[in-house]
């Protein structure tokens, strides 16, 4: 099954959830800070290599959970 088929046979199922906005686990600007305390650490020699990361999370609402993963599964195939 091509994934256009799968992505037009998962929305005939239609979608049955929302999702909120995404929030950070921390801001722009103390990320950015955080980026920069890393790259001043490369520089002075004191590391070679960092793994920098931050969360994000979002309410969902109208969850199914017998229909719900079709759904997602939907969304995650409309991202290119």
């Amino acid at each position: 099954m091509t994934r256009a088929k799968l992505l037009e046979t998962l929305n005939h199922h239609g979608n049955y959830f929302e999702i909120g906005d995404f929030v950070p686990s921390v801001s722009d600007e103390v990320y950015k800070d955080n980026v920069r305390k890393v790259q001043r650490h490369i520089a002075d020699g004191d590391i070679c290599q960092t793994v920098l990361a931050r969360s994000f999370t979002a309410h969902i609402s109208g969850l199914d959970t017998m229909k719900t993963p079709l759904s997602m599964l939907a969304r995650l195939l409309q991202i290119e």
